[in-house]
């Protein structure tokens, strides 16, 4: 029977500049992801948010006049704690508008939706760690600091994205993904003629990709192969467990993902860099590495007090 730590499944001490340094990569991705010009003027079909609030204003050359200087003094307010929470919230709402106008426009892009994951996470943590006081004393999580929330919090939103993607393809496929997953071979020759359709002007018709044909009559192996994956995304919620187990679904993911992006041309680098700033968090183990160094010993027993 596998016996648990007592800080397993729970958020952790975080060091002040472990967190600074996290905060900081995820401040200007957050911000790169809003950094490009919206070209609508209008809504042409409001989703969201957008069914109540008009976000036309964030539309166009002029609005990046102001809003780019926005994104930026929130990330700056977010990434020293100035003025703490205003900046998390800024930009929180601002990747809500901003996301929210592009997907009102008749189609949906989910390429963004992890940051804006990370972002509500961590405002519910902000929250919840000036409430908790007040409605508890001591707990399960009572000794981690502040910033054990927000990390914690965020790998929640993480896992929370692949268990659900993991969910639903047993739910679209009555529980049948892995038994079909060879068909997936489909898939790719579609995503490769998708680039022929996006842009059809002096490019040929794409020929059926000879990885698709390999792995449409190699179905063990495809299902095996594919199955992998399955299983990474179903188990995510193991990142977790403890710092290490957090590392190692990180790196799982991020060259998951590199695979997908080989074989079916389809980028996820955005959800990559989630999992690198706060699955795989580099800043903790350069401080573990260091420290095991000086002590001659490497413990992941013992929090970091950057």
């Amino acid at each position: 029977m596998i016996k648990l730590s007592p800080q397993a499944f729970r958020p952790v001490n975080v060091g002040p500049w472990e967190a600074r340094l996290m905060r900081l990569l995820f401040a200007i991705t957050a911000v790169w992801c809003m950094w490009k010009v919206l070209p609508f003027e209008k809504m042409e079909v409001p989703n969201g948010l957008a069914r109540i609030i008009p976000l036309e204003f964030l539309g166009g050359e002029d609005a990046m006049l102001w809003f780019r200087p926005l994104i930026i003094g929130a990330a700056i307010l977010y990434v020293l704690e100035w003025l703490n929470p205003l900046g998390l919230v800024v930009l929180t709402l601002a990747h809500l508008g901003y996301n929210t106008l592009q997907n009102s426009q008749g189609f949906t892009y989910h390429g963004y939706n992890i940051i804006g994951l990370v972002l509500i996470a961590q405002c519910v943590a902000e929250l919840w760690w000036r409430i908790r006081p007040l409605l508890e004393k001591g707990g399960a999580v009572a000794d981690a600091v502040r910033h054990g929330y927000q990390l914690y919090f965020a790998q929640c939103a993480i896992a929370a994205v692949y268990v659900t993607s993991a969910i639903t393809k047993l739910s679209k496929s009555d529980g049948l993904w892995l038994f079909r997953s060879h068909y997936l071979a489909k898939s790719i020759v579609k995503t490769h003629r998708q680039t022929f359709y996006d842009n059809p002007e002096g490019l040929a018709v794409p020929q059926v990709s000879a990885i698709a044909q390999w792995l449409a009559e190699h179905h063990v192996v495809t299902r095996l192969a594919f199955g992998a994956g399955f299983m990474l995304e179903l188990f995510a919620f193991l990142a977790l467990w403890n710092r290490a187990w957090a590392l190692f679904i990180g790196l799982s993911i991020i060259a998951f993902h590199f695979g997908v992006e080989l074989i079916m041309q389809l980028d996820f680098r955005v959800n990559q860099m989630m999992c690198f700033i706060f699955l795989v968090n580099i800043p903790f183990w350069m401080w573990w590495l260091a420290k095991g160094r000086k002590s001659g010993a490497l413990s992941l027993r013992k929090e970091p007090t950057l």
